[in-house]
């Protein structure tokens, strides 16, 4: 379930900084 949540979490945290 942790994996599931990182993978759900890590590309939108790299997205924002992206869009940051």
């Amino acid at each position: 379930m942790l994996f599931v949540g990182c993978c759900y979490l890590c590309p939108v945290f790299i997205l924002g900084t992206v869009f940051l």
